[in-house]
């Protein structure tokens, strides 16, 4: 997140200050649309995805799998919110999401 955010911003703080971005706002409202939970709904999680991540993600390495179950389909919209945001700065994860039935999904990280 070098030169994205503020390096002496707190948790929270630094996440609103990428919320504020143009780029943070397009993925947003594409995972609204294709999620079902509103734009503002996200929001919420988003505003309080400091204690979301205290909740279990799969790390493998630079790897990061989300999921299905323990968070609210608004959760999980904000968690890859996020990590899309990401996808294009280096040193970024690859984040994948399990879906019901265990399904994981990667995005295209192909150089």
């Amino acid at each position: 997140m070098a030169g994205k955010i503020c390096p002496a911003a707190g948790t929270q703080e630094a996440l609103d200050g990428l919320a504020k971005r143009e780029e943070f706002t397009t993925i947003l409202e594409a995972e609204a649309k294709e999620r079902g939970p509103s734009v503002k709904n996200i929001m919420a999680s988003f505003n309080r995805l400091d204690s979301l991540v205290s909740k279990p993600l799969a790390l493998d390495g630079l790897n990061i799998t989300v999921p299905h179950e323990g968070f609210t389909d608004a959760e999980r919209a904000a968690l890859i919110t996020l990590f899309t945001l990401q996808e294009d700065w280096s040193d970024n994860f690859w984040v994948g999401e399990m879906y019901r039935g265990g399904y994981n999904s990667y995005g295209d990280y192909s150089d």
